[in-house]
């Protein structure tokens, strides 16, 4: 068994709640499988680290309220490349404030 068969590559959106109510959205280059690795890092670090690609995102766990992950299906699944090439850009740290996916994140 290789690395990539144990570890797929997954894309995950984590919506942080801060105590004052705002939520953003950030994607991260990981399955809800690290949900437990970022709960106890953040709890010895005191700061929640999200890791995209090249980029990282750390934010006191003093400003949040919770936390919530979600596994972002792969928007080229089941897409025949001779019907329509897809593609998804996941490498850049992505934050809205309507949600995630914006809808440039795959192009066409």
């Amino acid at each position: 068994m290789t690395k990539n068969d144990k570890y797929p590559k997954q894309s995950s959106s984590v919506e942080v709640t801060f105590i004052d109510g705002e939520i953003k959205n950030y994607s991260i280059d990981a399955g809800i499988g690290i949900a437990r690795y970022l709960a106890i890092n953040a709890g010895e670090t005191g700061m929640l680290t999200l890791l995209n690609g090249s980029e990282a995102v750390s934010i006191p766990v003093a400003q949040i309220r919770e936390y919530r992950i979600q596994t972002i299906p792969d928007a080229c699944q089941d897409v025949s490349e001779a019907v329509t090439p897809c593609q998804r850009d996941v490498g850049n740290m992505l934050e809205t404030e309507q949600g995630f996916p914006p809808d440039d994140v795959v192009s066409q």
